[in-house]
């Protein structure tokens, strides 16, 4: 399985996802965490509101994300699951102002889409019980509200900005 994924199109910079290492991200989140908790703010921070422990930050593209300050042991990486938020790796990218949706290309030849502010509100899941992805994998998409909780967007190889 290619762990690699490249974001392309409506993009200043092409960039290339690699799902591998990001159980040594801080701003991943625990996956019952973020769907039973009010974790939503790490994502979609609203102005004005308490913060509850959680620092605002800067990735590398200077977009603003809340940094999560738990820390996990090591034991956690190995039975956890993990989602990382989406957003994040679109800043880096910096989808250009006529942009405003994101095609998943997946596995099976077909493709998948969403708004770009779905996508940005989104988290990508990519440690399932301590193990990497095997199951139409590296990652999977949830939407930032939980709707598809049970049904994500699978077998993501390509994701295409428009």
């Amino acid at each position: 399985m290619d762990y690699i994924i490249p974001v392309k199109g409506a993009v200043n910079y092409s960039i290339t996802l690699d799902a591998s290492v990001w159980i040594f991200d801080d701003r991943k989140i625990a996956f019952e965490d973020f769907f039973s908790h009010d974790y939503k703010m790490l994502i979609d921070p609203e102005p004005n509101n308490a913060q509850n422990g959680l620092a605002p930050e800067q990735d590398a593209a200077g977009a603003p994300f809340q940094k999560n300050e738990r820390r996990y042991k090591k034991s956690e990486w190995f039975d956890h699951s993990f989602v990382i938020p989406v957003k994040t790796f679109l800043g880096n990218a910096e989808p250009l102002d006529s942009a405003n949706t994101v095609r998943f290309e997946l596995d099976n030849q077909t493709s998948e889409s969403v708004t770009l502010d779905e996508a940005n509100k989104g988290v990508f899941l990519f440690s399932q019980d301590g193990q990497s992805i095997k199951e139409r994998g590296p990652i999977h998409f949830y939407h930032g509200n939980g709707d598809n909780k049970d049904n994500p967007i699978k077998g993501i190889r390509k994701i295409v900005v428009e």
